[in-house]
């Protein structure tokens, strides 16, 4: 599932350049420690989607996250 996703996709990262792809790692981030992966893809999101989406990701996330732990670890990549 969703581990064998990021599993496969961390190392090849750096080189993804389809918007399709990274869209789906971003729907596909993982709980209950959703930084963990938001933060590897924040870079990608900005240099393959426009300066300013991984921005635009982080901020959405923390507006629609209902648990305050996970809120104030996402808030820690601001």
């Amino acid at each position: 599932g969703r581990d064998m996703l990021w599993h496969l996709a961390g190392p090849r990262l750096a080189g993804l350049r389809d918007p399709i792809q990274l869209v789906i790692l971003r729907d596909e981030i993982r709980t209950p420690h959703p930084e963990v992966d938001l933060e590897r893809i924040m870079p990608h999101l900005d240099r393959v989607l426009g300066e300013g989406s991984g921005r635009a990701e982080l901020e959405r996330r923390i507006s629609a996250e209902s648990n305050d732990r996970v809120r104030d670890r996402l808030k820690k990549l601001r």
